[in-house]
């Protein structure tokens, strides 16, 4: 799963190595100012992803002496890293729409060749996008949802060129400026709404229904008597859950043990890519008998009963050990 991760994030680092170049190099042989401009957005998709491989190689380290909860949080700043840069590709598409719409004078470049680069760069990115997400849902990796939705965004944006290009051929100038703004607000939406997941994760917001989920699951297990305490956070893909549980004092250490380990395959197998700490503390039960008291109270003291008898009268009870 690590290695997967790895490798999605370095293909889609080299796609876009490849990309910048190749645009750089029809830009400059053609002269064409528009794939030139391709270039060099394409670079700076290559230092985002450069970032978001960094990022996923730091977070797959195990915990160590100076990070006991392990390096996943580098996936979330990675995420807010890219996050930022949507902001910003957004805010540049709605302004030169914006501008078009006004009625500033606009080239829309028709040559076949600048067709052919973007439908290639479309077909990049689509192939890309899907590998991203794959990988992101199977690992829970902010890191790679946050690269997955900026390719898609430049997916959407190459469109856009591709739509006005097509429009501009039949007259209708303003076309490829509107589809522009539907995208810029598209992309505004999916990145405050990553952006703030991120933020959470960052600043440890316990995720939301995870811990309701958490006590529906454990009203599976009669033992346990009351939920003391409960603390989740997420730390990039991995979700840290401490449980404080109130089980029966009559338990053997066995029976406690064997829960204990039931709790956490239970709650591993719908709760994806978790980290559990739980502890059980003995405590008494309403339903205690005076039998069960007597015994745990000469068990405290090191004490075997070997025959206990319980007289109830009427307003006291009597014990024979």
């Amino acid at each position: 799963m690590k290695n997967e991760k790895q490798h999605v994030a370095l293909v889609s680092m080299l796609a876009s190595g490849l990309l910048a170049i190749g645009k750089f190099t029809i830009g400059i042989f053609t002269g064409s100012i528009g794939l030139i401009s391709e270039g060099i957005h394409s670079c700076s998709d290559f230092i985002a992803t450069a970032v978001t491989w960094w990022a996923v190689r730091i977070s797959d380290k195990p915990a160590d002496d100076n990070h006991h909860y392990g390096h996943g949080k580098m996936e979330s700043m990675a995420a807010l890293f890219e996050v930022a840069l949507l902001f910003g590709a957004a805010g540049w598409i709605a302004y030169e729409a914006i501008k078009r719409l006004m009625g500033e004078p606009h080239e829309i470049i028709a040559a076949p060749l600048v067709i052919a680069v973007l439908v290639i760069s479309i077909v990049v990115d689509f192939f890309r996008v899907k590998a991203l997400r794959r990988v992101a849902k199977k690992t829970g990796s902010p890191a790679l949802e946050a690269d997955a939705l900026h390719f898609f965004s430049d997916m959407l944006a190459s469109g856009v060129v591709l739509i006005g290009i097509v429009f501009v051929t039949f007259g209708f100038v303003k076309a490829d400026a509107i589809a522009a703004i539907v995208v810029a607000c598209f992309i505004l939406s999916a990145a405050a709404t990553l952006g703030k997941r991120s933020f959470d994760s960052l600043v440890d917001t316990a995720p939301a229904g995870t811990e309701s989920k958490i006590a529906s699951l454990l009203d599976n297990f009669p033992e346990v008597i009351a939920i003391e305490r409960t603390r989740v956070r997420n730390a990039g893909p991995v979700l840290f859950i401490e449980l404080t549980l109130a089980v029966s004092r009559s338990l053997p250490l066995e029976r406690v043990s064997e829960l204990k380990n039931q709790i956490t395959q239970t709650l591993q197998q719908h709760l994806n890519h978790t980290e559990i700490t739980l502890i059980a503390i003995p405590r008494s039960e309403s339903s205690e008998t005076i039998a069960t008291r007597v015994r745990i109270i000469a068990a405290n003291l090191d004490q075997a009963i070997h025959r206990l008898t319980i007289l109830q009268l009427p307003n006291q009870a009597n014990d024979q050990l």
